[in-house]
């Protein structure tokens, strides 16, 4: 599996906790065959507020099949 923030060369990216980010664990991963458009961590004062990690934003491109 791919993880997304390694993809997007996002991986110092940190979700844990709010109050201090000092760890990312909070991750999403996709098969290979996706493509990585972007990925973000959403840190604004309304996710602060919502919880104690922050909140994962990832552009993805699937595949075509048929």
């Amino acid at each position: 599996l791919t993880d997304t923030a390694v993809a997007a060369d996002r991986a110092d990216r940190l979700t844990y906790s709010c109050a201090d980010p000092h760890r990312r664990i909070d991750a999403l991963f996709v098969d290979p065959r996706i493509t990585v458009v972007d990925h973000d961590v959403v840190d604004t004062a309304q996710t602060r507020r919502a919880s104690d990690h922050f909140p994962v934003l990832v552009d993805l491109l699937l595949p075509v099949t048929g």
